[in-house]
């Protein structure tokens, strides 16, 4: 009897650092700074959804989002990394307000994220992009205690189905790295556009 309730004891104990453990893990997946999945957790995230719809027999399509904070390096050097950072908090609020529940959004890195869109087309994406633009426009960031700055980003979209690839690492490669060029596309139109105006 005793040997029962010492193993279930230990069980009972090994259950909750196994709780802890899986806690930790959570927390190690998670930027700090935005609470979105960082660029390894949502790598795997997008790897396991490219490997359920390449196991479809049926056609399945795939979009990814690119996104890019404009002009971050400037509020950071010229107001310092509080405001850089509320920049990018700004941005990853936006995306989660306007992404679904069961989409991938990740912070690639410094102040680009990624979200893949599973069962999305190339039009639904380009939706997708212009509600995520105006969530985007609709964040203030305050300089100096007083004027508020809106935030703005560049997004870059690319579409794939399940039939493109057979392969879930040169489908997620393609994925990402076509957004990613796509984003820097829309980004230099947008410079050069400004550029002209003046």
């Amino acid at each position: 009897m005793d040997t029962i309730s010492s193993l279930r004891s230990r069980i009972r104990v090994l259950r909750d650092e196994n709780r802890k453990l899986m806690d930790i893990v959570k927390t190690l997946e998670l930027d700090r700074l935005t609470h979105l999945p960082n660029r390894s957790a949502g790598e795997r995230m997008v790897e396991a959804e490219i490997d359920r719809s390449l196991r479809s027999k049926s056609l399945i399509y795939i979009s990814a989002a690119f996104v890019d904070i404009n002009n971050l390096k400037y509020f950071n050097d010229k107001h310092g990394h509080t405001v850089g950072d509320a920049f990018i908090r700004a941005v990853a609020e936006a995306i989660t307000e306007t992404k679904r529940a069961y989409d991938i959004a990740y912070r690639f890195g410094g102040d680009e994220f990624v979200i893949i869109l599973p069962d999305v087309d190339g039009g639904m994406a380009k939706r997708f992009a212009v509600r995520l633009s105006e969530a985007v426009s609709k964040k203030r960031i305050i300089l100096n205690g007083s004027r508020a700055v809106k935030a703005s980003a560049a997004i870059g979209l690319h579409t794939i189905s399940n039939m493109d690839f057979d392969s879930v690492e040169a489908a997620k490669d393609a994925l990402i790295n076509c957004a990613d060029r796509d984003m820097y596309i829309n980004k230099n139109e947008k410079r050069d556009v400004r550029k002209r105006r003046r």
